[in-house]
């Protein structure tokens, strides 16, 4: 038996990436707006990164219970990537991810802009 491979287009290959680089930004500005020292910021990436992991169990929990994971921003990024590559439907996925990290963004621009600029 060989692994199966799955061919992604380009358009759908750049809205994925473009909804899990926005892990990114959201994670640095959480983590420089809440730790108030090195050792806290190492502290809080140890934390963020097991809640940037945690939607995958929604892979091996029944399909009813699959969203219950959607409080976690990664969820939808994991699930926008499962979809397409099964080709089937992934953009109210990627919608409702763009809109998650988006707000997220916004929020903690503002707690970063406070602590750090005002």
């Amino acid at each position: 038996m060989g692994s199966a491979f799955f061919t992604i287009g380009w358009g759908t290959n750049l809205i994925l990436s473009l909804l899990a680089g926005l892990v990114v930004p959201v994670y640095v500005l959480a983590i420089n707006a809440i730790a108030e020292n090195r050792m806290q910021g190492m502290v809080y990436v140890k934390a963020f990164n097991l809640l940037v992991l945690v939607p995958i169990v929604a892979f091996f929990v029944p399909d009813n219970f699959k969203h219950l994971f959607g409080i976690f921003p990664t969820h939808w990024v994991f699930q926008s990537v499962n979809n397409a590559t099964l080709g089937l439907p992934f953009g109210w996925l990627a919608a409702i991810g763009f809109l998650f990290f988006g707000v997220l963004l916004w929020w903690v621009s503002k707690l970063f802009i406070r602590k750090h600029f005002v």
